[in-house]
């Protein structure tokens, strides 16, 4: 994980703990529920072990509404990359859920957030009209916001 985040949430400081799980390939695979926190854009990176050839990342809203996903044929799935996650100042804490799926391999899996202060210039994400949503890794009820 620290090579993938050097590489690819360098600015960010740690949002979450890491999430470790082990995932086999065809199946519904691993979904983190939890809350993100206004004020900061995300940028959330999973990485598999050697036998996991080819992992998926899809966020998903509130509502169930899939926001954003990376399904590059790699192991290392980057959300926040292509497009920013923010959620500006204001916004009360907001719910969504993180699913990560072996689309080849099998083996251990990690998947950490990252996050920097919202500077304005970035475009938030919308759900629907007056809803603002971001990524989330952790555990349910828990909100995330930089260390």
């Amino acid at each position: 994980m620290a090579l993938r985040a050097r590489q690819y949430a360098a600015g960010y400081g740690v949002a979450s703990d890491l999430v470790r799980a082990n995932i086999h390939e065809g199946l519904a695979g691993v979904t983190v529920p939890g809350q993100v926190q206004a004020g900061f854009c995300y940028r959330i990176i999973a990485v598999g072990g050697s036998g996991v050839r080819d992992l998926d990342l899809f966020l998903y809203d509130q509502t169930g509404r899939e926001v954003d996903h990376d399904r590059s044929p790699d192991n290392f799935p980057v959300i926040g990359l292509n497009r920013p996650l923010c959620i500006p100042p204001g916004m009360p804490p907001i719910g969504a859920q993180l699913r990560i799926r072996a689309y080849s391999g099998h083996g251990a899996i990690g998947v950490q957030m990252f996050a920097m202060p919202f500077n304005g210039q970035a475009q938030p994400v919308m759900a629907q009209p007056g809803m603002v949503t971001g990524p989330v890794v952790g555990a349910p009820g828990v909100v995330y916001a930089p260390r």
